[in-house]
């Protein structure tokens, strides 16, 4: 398989003068090694990546060497205008990314100004994040026009409700960034030991179903299966979800220990059950479902809006926010 590289901002907006962290945390969790190269910056800038700064306080000392064996890396924008840091990795079988049979590409775009437009609801947006910005609780939107967004709500989240493990109290939830849930798995509680939602589909449609934390990582080892609702409500979730009876189950296919299920979904309606792959602790998750973009189609690059699907990569060549599967 292809290592995953994965950054936790890919646009900052910051100050001439600053600092920058650059974080990969939530890379897939076999890389080993990490390698920032800063791939663009305004011209006469001595920016340089470090490990981290020898004292914080006073840039002008300078850094320790980067660390290939850790996520994280610091660099001073010392200059006014935009900076580009990409991200390549390396799994423990030597795999890389960036790479022709490893196509994922992750980035940090970086722009250093005093000011910047903002843009409020329903606007429009540069999905570079180089000409304005949306106010505060709204992100720059995919839209049918490549590298213009829109300022709207991204992954706004619902909470589940309980009971939730019938076909008729199923958590119901939509394709696509609009909506996501929180969800949590305590077994301590009793009954709480698995959450069914259900996805209502008007045509077929390809799909992939994840479990990540809210802020896209992964602190919960959850189990994501598609069930047989008849078994669901004759027998109860863990019939449901045994390997006889399972329509298709991933444990550990998305981030780290999180959950990911790409699928092709016919009309109808279709149940899942997310449980805990251990029952020892309480387990809080959020379950997103996304649209998954076919080869050369347009998709997110911040892996976010829409997936690419499983051994493709979602590339941004000429950096405006947008890129196409490949």
């Amino acid at each position: 398989g292809c290592p995953e590289p994965v950054v936790v901002e890919r646009r900052i907006e910051l100050t001439p003068g600053e600092s920058v962290a650059l974080d990969a945390t939530p890379s897939s969790a076999d890389v080993v090694d990490f390698q920032w190269v800063l791939v663009q910056a305004p011209e006469g800038s001595t920016a340089a990546i470090f490990e981290r700064w020898i004292d914080p306080a006073d840039l002008a000392r300078g850094g320790f060497p980067d660390d290939r064996g850790t996520a994280v890396a610091v660099f001073q924008a010392d200059l006014p205008g935009r900076y580009v840091a990409q991200l390549a990795v390396t799994d423990d079988d030597g795999n890389v990314a960036p790479s022709a049979a490893c196509p994922a590409q992750a980035f940090v775009v970086v722009e250093a100004r005093a000011d910047a437009p903002v843009q409020g609801g329903g606007d429009a947006c540069d999905r570079s994040g180089a000409s304005d910005r949306c106010i505060d609780g709204l992100e720059c939107r995919m839209t049918a026009v490549d590298a213009v967004g829109v300022c709207a709500p991204l992954w706004v989240p619902a909470v589940e409700t309980e009971p939730n493990q019938t076909t008729a109290t199923a958590i119901p939830i939509a394709i696509g960034p609009e909506a996501g849930v929180i969800a949590t798995l305590d077994p301590c509680a009793g009954a709480d030991v698995g959450d069914v939602f259900k996805i209502t589909l008007a045509a077929p449609r390809r799909v992939a179903i994840t479990t990540t934390t809210t802020d896209g990582t992964c602190s919960a080892d959850t189990v994501l299966s598609q069930i047989d609702g008849a078994v669901l409500d004759a027998s109860g979730v863990a019939a449901a979800i045994s390997p006889v009876r399972v329509l298709a189950q991933d444990d550990n296919g998305g981030w780290g220990a999180c959950s990911r299920l790409d699928l092709l979904l016919g009309a109808g309606e279709h149940y899942f059950a997310v449980t805990e792959a251990g029952d020892d602790h309480a387990a809080a998750y959020m379950l997103r479902v996304h649209p998954v973009a076919a080869v050369t189609e347009r998709c997110d690059p911040d892996l976010i809006e829409t997936l690419c699907a499983p051994g493709t990569g979602c590339v941004d060549v000429n950096q405006d926010g947008d890129g196409i599967c490949l």
